[in-house]
């Protein structure tokens, strides 16, 4: 599957994919074509951000971020890039490349990779066949299934249906890994808990900062004692020093995301 070759008919139908045309574009527009022009033309970078055990120090995965750059080497505004694509409709082809590139830097790295998917990917049949296929050449490719780490951003509101839910377990019963991301800040954080079948969430930066200042949300309780209960494990997003991963401890929270805390030795400085 040419997942690129996609990506450039949905632009071209769109009518402002060619290059000449570029000058003509709105500010918009041109958003859209620098990031299709980077992806097409594989100018897409990839580093991970470590997601620790903060009893041993052991790495649970590794979360891979994308960086997009123009034709002269500029950076581009990724996040706000990528989701101008998505509300152009091209979350299909861009996602898929996202999970590629992830794939591709799994492989040669020996990292378990986690890698965003948006609710649309849940919610089209068509995008979960392409996802699981694309997965499945990975694989295929020796990508071994644990060291994939979907991470379903709760970013629109989606339905929970029977076929959505088995598609979910059929993944986790090749060895995949799926969690809610950015949870607390997205739609329907609490139900999507309760039905989906999840190996962990990652709580939101902005509720970790809530929970360090004494302000934690009257769910938070909640949804802790689910992931107790189903075996479920958090993940505390932007968390920037030891004292504050330890702090989450009392929450039975011990796992934690940080670009400050990679190279930090936990051993013998707390207990589980």
């Amino acid at each position: 599957m040419d997942y690129i070759r996609d990506l450039k008919k949905r632009i071209a139908r769109i009518g402002f994919g060619r290059k000449n045309q570029a000058d003509l574009l709105t500010p918009e527009h041109r958003t859209v074509h620098e990031a299709v022009d980077a992806l097409a033309n594989g100018r897409v970078f990839i580093r991970t951000e470590e997601v620790i055990d903060t009893r041993s120090g052991a790495i649970y995965y590794h979360e891979t971020l994308c960086k997009l750059q123009d034709a002269q080497g500029r950076d581009l505004k990724t996040f706000q890039t990528l989701m101008r694509l998505q509300s152009w409709g091209l979350h299909q082809e861009v996602g898929l490349i996202l999970v590629d590139k992830a794939c591709a830097e799994g492989l040669a790295s020996g990292k378990r990779i986690g890698v965003n998917i948006g609710p649309q990917t849940i919610q089209s049949a068509n995008s979960r066949y392409l996802l699981e296929s694309l997965l499945d050449q990975w694989i295929g490719a020796g990508l071994s299934p644990r060291n994939i780490v979907l991470e379903i951003v709760e970013s629109a509101p989606f339905e929970i249906t029977p076929a959505r839910k088995r598609w979910l377990d059929k993944l986790r019963a090749k060895g995949i890994a799926i969690g809610l991301d950015d949870f607390g800040a997205g739609y329907h954080t609490m139900h999507h808990l309760r039905a989906l079948p999840l190996d962990f969430i990652k709580l939101d930066g902005h509720i970790i900062r809530q929970v360090l200042d004494g302000k934690a949300p009257d769910w938070l309780d909640e949804a802790l004692a689910i992931c107790a209960r189903r075996n479920i494990t958090v993940i505390g997003e932007h968390t920037d020093t030891p004292a504050e991963a330890l702090s989450l401890h009392k929450l039975g929270i011990y796992h934690v995301q940080s670009r400050n805390l990679s190279h930090t030795d936990f051993t013998g400085t707390n207990t589980p």
